[in-house]
C-alpha cells in the first residue's frame, strides 16, 4: 500500500509595524522631491527615505505621486499650514507633516504572496484629526482567500471612523475584506487623532492573515513488468558484444524502485572483469521504457546464454534470455627459401598464409621485415615496400576459411653469413603468427694481378721499376696471397717495396705472404732493376692464395737498347 503526504500551511501571516512622531521637528532639512508615478509592483527600491521602525524619532521626506500630494494638502488644511504642492520649500522655519510609507512583502525580498503598505504621517499634533491608509497588494496570479487584517492600536490613539468598518479585535481592530482578486489592491482607511497630549509617539502593527486550500486524489494503478534481452546472434572475440537489456511496464501505475540482474556465463564477462550486472534503473511510469545498455567480452570462442531478471519494490518481476555465439579466425604461415646463396645473388622466399578456423579472417596484414643492409628486389600480389624501414606488406581483404594465399619475395644479400628472414601475419581478431627462413650466404674471391713497367723502352745502364698490384674482384676475403718476381740475365735487382717485406735471391724476389684481401680491396707492391745488357726482356710474376689451387702468372716486356 502506497502514502501519499501532503503538507498544508493553512496561515500566512505578515506583520507591519509603524510609528508616527509626536513632537514638532527642531531642524530643517533640504530635500529635492521627485515626481515618482504610484505602482504597486515597485520593489522596496522604489519607494526611498521610507519609513522602517527602527527609524523612529527621526524625520523621513517620501516622494509624493500627485495623490500624494492632494492628501498631504488635506492633513495641512486641518492643521492649519499652507497647502502643500509636493515641493519642500529651502530653509522654512514652521513645522511640516509628511508621509511615511511602511512596506513589507511575505514571505520576504521583493516578491511574495503579499504586500502590505501603509501610508501615514510623519508628525501629528494632538487634538488633531489625522488619517493614514494601510493597502493590502496581490502580487500574484491566484486569489488570497478570507483575507484578515489586524491593526494593534495603542491607548494614545483614538480611531474615529475607518473605510471600511472595521471590528474590535485584540489589543486593536480588524477589517474582513474577504477574498483579494490576482494583481488587485484594497485599502483600508483610518481616521483618528492622539488620545494622549503628552504622548511622544504612536506605535501601531498591521498582521494579515488568508487561508489556503488544497484538494488532492489517490490513483489507483496496478503496474506490470516486461523484461527483453538483445544481442547480436554472432560476434567476433576481439570485438564487445553489445547486450541491451529493456524493461517496460505494460500496466497503469509507476513502477516502483526497478532493478535489472543478468548473471553472465563462465567464460564472458563485463569489460571491467565482472560476472554479473547489476542496475538500478529506479521508478517506471507506466507506458514507459527503461534500457540498460552492458558491453560483454568472451575470454574463447563458444556458444554461450546469458539470463537475466528484471524486479521492482512492490513485488512485480519478468525474467528474459539471450543466446549467442563468439567466433574467432585461426591463422597460418609457412615460409621457404634456399638454405645456401651466393653473395650478391637473387635469393626467393616463398610464403603461404593459411585461414585454419571456419570464419573469414577480414583486413590479412603480412609483413616481412627485411634486414637494413638487404637490397629487396620485388615482391608478388602487390606488395609494397616501405623504403625508410626496409619493410614489405600485403594487404588481404579477406580470406575465407579453410583457404591460403601464396606470396614471394626476392632479396640480394650483400653480406657473408647466415641470413634470417621473417614475415608475420596478423588479421582482424586474429592473434599474429609468424615464420622465419635461415639461409648461409656464402662468397667466392677473385684475385686479379697485374704488372706494368713505370718507362718503356729503357736505355741499357738506367733503373726500371715494376708495379706488381693485387685485387679481389670476388664477393669473399682472400687470405695468404704470396708475390714472387722472377728477373732474366738482363736483370739487375735494385731495391723494392710495398704490401709485405721483400727477400731477394739470386734472380728472384720473393714477398711475405699477404694475410688477407678483403673483397673490392687492392694491395701493390714495387720492384727497381737496372738494365744490364739490350733485348726483349720479360719481367714475370707468380701470385698464389689460399683460395687458388694454381699459380697465376703475369709477364711485362720491356725493350733495353744501347
Amino acid at each position: 500500500m502506497m502514502i501519499k503526504r501532503l503538507v498544508l500551511s493553512l496561515t500566512v501571516l505578515a506583520l507591519l509595524c509603524v510609528t508616527a512622531i509626536g513632537t514638532p521637528a527642531s531642524a530643517q532639512q533640504d530635500l529635492q522631491q521627485q515626481q515618482q508615478p504610484q505602482t504597486y509592483q515597485q520593489n522596496q527600491q522604489s519607494y526611498p527615505n521610507t519609513y522602517s521602525p527602527n527609524q523612529a524619532g527621526q524625520q523621513q521626506y517620501q516622494t509624493q505621486t500627485p495623490g500624494q500630494v492632494q492628501q498631504q494638502a488635506q492633513y495641512q488644511a486641518q492643521a492649519g499650514q499652507q497647502p502643500y504642492n509636493g515641493m519642500q520649500p529651502v530653509n522654512q522655519a514652521a513645522p511640516r507633516q509628511t508621509l511615511a510609507v511602511g512596506k513589507r512583502v511575505y514571505p520576504q525580498g521583493s516578491s511574495g504572496t503579499l504586500i502590505i503598505e501603509k501610508h501615514a504621517p510623519v508628525e501629528v499634533r494632538p487634538n488633531q484629526p489625522f488619517s493614514y491608509v494601510i493597502r493590502v497588494i496581490n502580487p500574484t496570479q491566484e486569489a488570497m482567500r478570507n483575507v484578515i487584517v489586524k491593526e494593534t492600536q495603542p491607548a494614545t490613539f483614538k480611531l474615529i471612523s475607518s473605510i471600511p468598518q472595521a471590528s474590535n479585535a485584540k489589543d486593536g481592530k480588524q477589517w474582513a475584506l474577504g477574498d483579494v482578486a490576482p494583481g488587485s489592491t484594497r485599502e483600508i482607511q483610518i481616521n483618528g487623532q492622539v488620545a494622549d497630549p503628552k504622548a511622544q509617539q504612536i506605535v501601531s502593527c498591521v498582521t494579515v492573515t488568508h487561508d489556503v486550500t488544497g484538494c488532492w486524489a489517490i490513483r489507483v494503478a496496478e503496474p506490470k513488468l516486461k523484461l527483453s534481452s538483445t544481442i547480436p546472434p554472432v560476434n567476433l572475440i576481439c570485438d564487445p558484444l553489445p547486450l541491451q537489456l529493456t524493461v517496460c511496464n505494460e500496466g497503469t501505475g509507476t513502477a516502483r524502485g526497478v532493478r535489472v540482474f543478468a548473471q553472465l556465463p563462465q567464460g564472458v564477462t563485463t569489460m571491467d572483469g565482472q560476472t554479473a550486472v547489476a542496475a538500478n534503473v529506479g521508478d517506471i511510469p507506466a507506458g514507459k521504457c527503461a534500457q540498460v545498455p552492458v558491453q560483454l567480452k568472451a575470454a574463447s570462442p563458444s556458444d554461450f546464454t546469458v539470463t537475466s531478471t528484471a524486479r521492482s519494490t512492490d513485488g512485480q518481476t519478468s525474467d528474459a534470455s539471450s543466446k549467442f555465439t563468439v567466433q574467432q579466425p585461426i591463422l597460418a604461415i609457412t615460409k621457404k627459401a634456399k638454405e645456401k646463396q651466393l653473395v650478391g645473388r637473387k635469393l626467393k622466399y616463398d610464403i603461404t598464409v593459411t585461414n585454419k578456423s571456419t570464419v573469414p579472417a577480414k583486413n590479412v596484414r603480412v609483413v616481412d621485415r627485411v634486414p637494413s643492409s638487404v637490397k629487396v628486389s620485388g615482391a608478388s600480389s602487390g606488395g609494397q615496400l616501405n623504403q625508410q624501414t626496409n619493410e614489405v606488406l600485403w594487404v588481404i581483404p579477406e580470406i575465407p576459411g579453410g583457404e591460403s594465399r601464396q606470396l614471394s619475395l626476392e632479396i640480394v644479400p650483400n653480406q657473408i653469413g647466415e641470413l634470417t628472414n621473417t614475415a608475420t601475419a596478423v588479421a582482424d581478431c586474429a592473434p599474429s603468427v609468424n615464420a622465419s627462413a635461415t639461409t648461409r650466404i656464402e662468397g667466392i674471391p677473385a684475385i686479379l694481378l697485374e704488372v706494368v713497367d713505370i718507362e718503356d723502352p729503357i736505355e741499357v745502364g738506367e733503373n726500371v721499376t715494376y708495379m706488381v698490384t693485387v685485387t679481389n674482384q670476388g664477393s669473399a676475403e682472400g687470405t695468404n696471397i704470396r708475390i714472387e718476381c722472377t728477373l732474366e740475365n738482363s736483370m739487375q735487382y735494385v731495391s723494392s717495396a710495398g704490401a709485405t717485406m721483400a727477400t731477394p735471391l739470386e734472380n728472384k724476389v720473393v714477398f711475405d705472404a699477404l694475410p688477407s684481401l678483403k673483397p673490392k680491396a687492392r694491395a701493390s707492391w714495387k720492384v727497381v732493376v737496372r738494365a744490364v745488357q739490350s733485348g726483349d726482356v720479360r719481367f714475370m710474376v707468380k701470385m698464389t692464395s689460399d683460395q687458388i689451387s694454381r699459380h697465376v702468372v703475369e709477364t711485362e716486356a720491356t725493350n733495353f737498347y744501347n
